[in-house]
C-alpha cells in the first residue's frame, strides 16, 4: 500500500481569506463593539481611543466591508493592531485572542501569497468587478513606468485610426490607416526605437495577394527607404522615421536615436492607403475583418478610432474590441486566439455615431481633429456619410494587440487582419 501524505489538502483560496477574516471580525469586533455602536464611523474610533484616522478607517473597514475578500484588504498589519490593542485597554485573554486571529491571517497570506502585494493582487482577480478593475489599472500604471525606465522610452498617446469604405468593385474594402505616437520622449540617449510594424495578413499568416500599399501623402511615396509620414501633423516636421522590410511580409518603422527628457518630446503619425486591403463579404469559416494595432512602446492609453462609410456600416456586425497577449506567440507569428492569451481590455468601442468635427475631437491631442479632417480630404470622403467607432484603452500593456473586429456580411472572402 503506498503511504498515504501527512500534508493536509489546502483549502480553496476563497475560502480561507473569508474564514481568516471571520475569524478577526470575531475576536476585533468584540473589543471594537466596548467602545462604539455596531455602525459605528471611523471617526469614532479616533476620538474615543486616540488612534489615527487611516487606522481607525483600516478597522471600520475590515469589520464593516459586505463583500469578505474586499474587506481583508483593508488589513492594517500586526503591528498597527497591537497600537490599537494598546489603546483598547483590553483584557490579557481578548488581547491574545485577536493576536492569535491575526496570526492565522498572516500564515495564510504567506501559504497563498507569500508576501502581502501578491496577496493584494489575488483578492483583486477574485473580488468584484470594480475592484479589479482599480488593481489592473494600478498595476499598468506601474508597468508603464518601470517599462520606460526599462526600455528608455515612453509616449503619453498612442493613435491608431482607421477608415474604411467600400471600393469600386464592390467586392472589396479600402482601408485608409493612421498610426502614431504623441509625447513620445527618450528617458535614455543614443537609442533607435522600432515604433511599430504593420502586415496585411490572411488568417494564415500569408501577406494578402491583392492589398496594396501607398502613401496618404503623396510627397512621402518616393523614399521607399522611409515612413510614409503625415509630416503637418509631426514634430518636428523633418524628423526621419526608417522602413526596414522583415521576413513575412513586416514592415517594421525606427525612430532614430534623440536627446532625453520632455523637452525633447516628439509627435510621429504615419499615414498609409491600402486598396482593396480585403473582402467585403464574409464566410462562415472567415466571417470578419480585424484591426489590431500592437502595443510596442510604454503608453498613457490607445486612442483606437474606427471611421466606417455608411454602406459598410449598415452591412457589418457591431465590432467587439479584444486585447490579447503577444507573449505566448513567436515573433510575427499569426495564429489563433487562445484563452490565455485573452487580457482584460479596461475599455470598449462606443459608438459615437456621424464622424462630424465635433465628435472626433480628442482634447488629449488637440491636432487630432485636424488630422482627421485632413486624411478624409485626401480620401474624398463626405463625413456625414461616416461612423465613427471610438475605443480608449489606458495603460495598455507591452507585448499585447487591440483588436477591434466587424462581423462581415455572408458571401465569399477570407479573413484579414492589420497588424501593427
Amino acid at each position: 500500500m503506498p503511504p498515504t501524505s501527512t500534508v493536509p489538502e489546502a483549502a480553496p483560496f476563497e475560502i480561507e481569506v473569508k474564514s481568516a477574516v471571520l475569524g478577526l471580525r470575531a475576536r476585533l469586533g468584540a473589543i471594537v463593539g466596548k467602545h462604539v455602536s455596531p455602525l459605528f464611523q471611523p471617526i469614532e474610533l479616533h476620538k474615543r481611543l486616540g488612534i489615527d484616522r487611516r487606522l481607525g478607517w483600516s478597522i471600520s473597514r475590515l469589520l464593516q466591508d459586505e463583500d469578505l475578500l474586499e474587506a481583508a484588504l483593508h488589513y492594517p498589519g500586526q503591528a498597527a493592531i497591537r497600537r490599537f490593542l494598546s489603546k483598547a485597554g483590553c483584557d490579557e485573554v481578548a488581547r491574545e485572542g485577536v493576536l492569535h486571529a491575526v496570526d492565522a491571517f498572516e500564515r495564510m497570506v504567506s501559504r497563498h501569497a507569500g508576501d502581502q502585494a501578491t496577496f493584494e493582487s489575488l483578492i483583486a482577480a477574485s473580488a468584484s468587478t470594480d475592484l479589479a478593475r482599480t488593481r489592473e489599472l494600478e498595476q499598468r500604471q506601474a508597468a508603464f513606468s518601470a517599462n520606460g525606465y526599462i526600455y528608455g522610452v515612453r509616449a503619453r498617446l498612442q493613435l491608431a485610426l482607421y477608415v474604411l469604405a467600400p471600393h469600386a468593385d464592390g467586392e472589396t474594402i479600402d482601408v485608409a490607416v493612421v498610426r502614431g505616437y504623441v509625447g513620445m520622449h527618450r528617458l535614455s540617449p543614443n537609442r533607435s526605437w522600432p515604433i511599430m510594424a504593420r502586415r496585411w495578413a490572411s488568417e494564415d499568416g500569408t501577406p494578402s495577394g491583392s492589398a496594396r500599399f501607398c502613401a496618404l501623402d503623396p510627397r512621402e511615396e518616393a523614399d521607399a527607404t522611409a515612413a510614409p509620414l503625415l509630416r503637418e501633423f509631426c514634430s518636428p516636421t523633418d524628423m526621419r522615421i526608417e522602413a526596414v522590410q522583415l521576413p513575412g511580409g513586416i514592415r517594421e518603422y525606427r525612430l532614430p536615436p534623440a536627446g532625453v527628457g520632455l523637452g525633447q518630446s516628439q509627435v510621429c503619425v504615419i499615414g498609409e492607403r491600402v486598396v482593396q486591403a480585403g473582402p467585403r463579404f464574409g464566410t462562415r469559416e472567415d466571417p470578419a475583418l480585424t484591426l489590431s494595432p500592437a502595443i510596442r512602446t510604454p503608453v498613457e492609453a490607445l486612442l483606437f478610432d474606427c471611421i466606417v462609410h455608411d454602406e459598410l456600416a449598415q452591412e457589418m456586425a457591431a465590432p467587439e474590441l479584444m486585447l490579447t497577449s503577444d507573449v505566448n506567440r513567436l515573433a510575427g507569428q499569426v495564429a489563433p486566439v487562445e484563452e490565455r492569451d485573452r487580457l482584460e481590455s479596461l475599455g470598449a468601442v462606443r459608438h459615437l455615431g456621424v464622424a462630424s468635427a465635433a465628435a472626433v475631437r480628442e482634447h488629449r491631442y488637440e491636432q487630432y481633429g485636424a488630422m482627421v479632417e485632413a486624411v478624409l480630404g485626401t480620401l474624398g470622403a463626405d463625413r456625414q456619410r461616416y461612423q465613427l467607432h471610438r475605443a480608449w484603452l489606458p495603460f495598455p500593456p507591452l507585448a499585447s494587440t487591440a483588436n477591434v473586429t466587424f462581423g462581415l456580411p455572408s458571401r465569399r472572402g477570407e479573413e484579414r487582419g492589420i497588424e501593427g
